[in-house]
């Protein structure tokens, strides 16, 4: 697996599991600060609930902007994203980006 430049910076923040690279909560708020400050486009966040021997998603928390891309400016995005990160716990993100 290949990082992008921003996965670079956060490579030691990762948990790696079933091919993902997933952030805490804090740590996915200061990937998309970082996205934000560097230009790249957000596509959306999945979310997961982690157990020691199980990942599970939970597709109702995830953000999609790849279909509605036109509906929202990209600061919007960048908004949305950290403002629904921020209101949970205990879950682990995975952060969608254009490279």
């Amino acid at each position: 697996m290949s990082l992008n430049r921003i996965e670079l910076l956060f490579e030691g923040s990762f948990l790696k599991r079933h091919g993902l690279l997933l952030l805490k909560p804090d740590r996915a708020v200061e990937f998309i600060y970082e996205c934000e400050k560097q230009g790249v486009v957000l596509l959306g966040s999945d979310v997961f609930l982690l157990s020691q021997d199980h990942i599970q998603p939970l597709m109702e928390l995830g953000i999609d902007f790849t279909l509605v891309s036109n509906s929202y400016p990209i600061i919007t995005r960048y908004n949305m994203a950290r403002e629904k990160i921020r209101s949970t716990e205990n879950l682990y993100y995975e952060i969608v980006i254009e490279v």
